[in-house]
């Protein structure tokens, strides 16, 4: 009898452990977005985690998607919105089970919660948290916030090309109207208004979420991120960064901001985040340009040769030949305002890139040596150079950059690497590279695929493993 009775216990301890360790398994993430983002961010990911994609993305055990969204306030309105979200959606698995999934500034406002919670703001909704390309020491590109504007308003460049082609010719077949009004002026004025356009259009898109007060909160060395950096938090964490890097499929800036300005990562299928299609249209632009630079340099050439050299003709080529003259010479002054006013955009297209990853802190510009001038003499003479300036002060002499060194530094092109894998209390893994992931590609990519993969079979840190199902 009593060995019966001990048999039943047996059974019913073994059922209880099973039936726990089965609620166990089942993990709750929170997926929380970015700057400027929304609760659609981690579409594509999280519902491949739920659903799975096949033998090579198994589904996972893992409640309801718990897509999260917060204010750009500041950090702690953030981070007490994200509570209050995570409060309406918590499993009933608890906080042993649930851990965060985090892009960009998500990762921010995580761990500002996280340091919330530590300090008794409201009982723990979480116990891990992932972060994706998140600015862990600091956002560059919000310092430079007068560099990118820079940048922005230099696109004006491409509106020269077309308006001087369109209004080619125009003011020298209509001779009263030159009279009347200044041809340049009312280039220009055409000029002002597609730039007026154009920047409209890209800051929409681009720049208006960097105005919002959160992000002055987490720039380089400001009190919020280093505030943040001073609080040594016990929750495991596992940190994922992007490097995208300049090669023959084209510059940084525009892997970048295909997801910025020209489509959205989980416009794509699962995991196939592509950032060529914009890459190939600015590349086809740049072509353009030159072709219309070469082509009306060619135009030059040919009125030249047409006038027998004469052109550009001055008092003493008209005295030569009025007729040559007054065939080809307006001709080839057109032409050259066209090539000119095209060059511009030539200029622009291959010099935009450079800009913007010194923007960004990607593309730093150091120093080597200076030379110490002698500015208050005729010809500003120089003596002598140094590595350090106060040298050429201490001898009441100037000092002028003489040579300097172009420093690249990883990046999504958005955030640097050393940010994003910045060195952080209780890692449960050395941060990983995605390699070719761009800031906003890296939510839908093939990187994210075996990212995530690997997070989910444990490899990174069992607080972060979720079953097959």
């Amino acid at each position: 009898m009593n060995f019966k009775i001990i048999l039943n216990l047996i059974f019913v301890v073994g059922i209880a452990f099973q039936l726990q360790a089965q609620s166990i398994s089942t993990k709750n993430i929170f997926w929380v977005h970015g700057l400027g983002g929304d609760e659609t961010a981690w579409t594509k990911a999280s519902e491949a985690t739920a659903l799975g994609m096949g033998s090579d993305f198994p589904r996972r055990d893992i409640d309801p998607v718990q897509k999260l969204t917060y204010n750009a306030i500041s950090l702690n309105s953030a981070a007490f919105e994200l509570d209050n979200e995570m409060f309406g959606s918590q499993a009933s698995e608890g906080i042993e089970n649930s851990f965060v999934i985090a892009h960009s500034q998500g990762g921010i406002v995580a761990r500002q919660l996280d340091k919330l919670y530590e300090e008794g703001y409201s009982n723990r909704k979480f116990t891990g948290m992932v972060t994706f390309g998140s600015s862990h020491g600091g956002a560059q590109i919000l310092n430079n916030k007068d560099l990118l504007e820079d940048a922005l308003n230099s696109a004006c460049d491409l509106s020269a090309g077309p308006v001087a082609e369109k209004t080619k010719g125009f003011f020298d077949e209509r001779p009263l109207i030159d009279f009347f009004v200044n041809e340049t002026e009312i280039s220009n004025l055409f000029s002002g208004q597609i730039c007026d356009g154009l920047v409209a259009a890209v800051r929409k898109f681009f720049f208006d979420a960097y105005e919002e007060p959160i992000s002055e909160e987490y720039k380089v060395g400001a009190s919020g991120i280093n505030q943040l950096n001073a609080f040594h938090s016990p929750t495991p964490i596992m940190q994922f960064y992007g490097t995208e890097r300049d090669d023959s499929n084209g510059p940084v800036i525009w892997k970048t901001m295909e997801y910025m300005i020209n489509s959205n990562p989980n416009h794509h299928p699962y995991f196939t985040a592509d950032d060529e299609p914009l890459v190939d249209d600015m590349n086809d632009k740049l072509l353009e340009y030159q072709a219309k630079y070469e082509y009306y340099n060619d135009r030059m050439d040919l009125m030249q040769d047409y006038s027998l050299g004469l052109v550009p003709c001055n008092w003493y080529e008209w005295r030569l030949s009025a007729f040559l003259c007054g065939l080809f010479n307006d001709e080839y002054w057109d032409s050259k305002e066209v090539r000119d006013a095209y060059k511009k955009g030539v200029d622009w297209w291959n010099s935009i890139n450079t800009k913007y990853k010194v923007a960004i802190g990607a593309t730093v510009i150091e120093v080597d040596r200076y030379s110490c001038c002698a500015a208050y003499l005729s010809g500003n003479p120089c003596y002598y150079t140094t590595t350090n300036p106060s040298n050429c002060y201490m001898n009441n002499l100037t000092a002028q950059v003489f040579s300097t060194t172009v420093v690249d530094k990883p990046s999504d092109g958005v955030v640097l690497k050393e940010s994003a894998a910045k060195y952080l209390p209780n890692q449960t893994h050395p941060p990983v590279e995605l390699e070719h992931s761009s800031h906003m590609q890296m939510r839908n990519d093939s990187n994210t695929k075996w990212a995530l993969f690997n997070l989910y079979e444990g490899d990174y840190g069992y607080e972060f493993k979720v079953e097959r199902k």
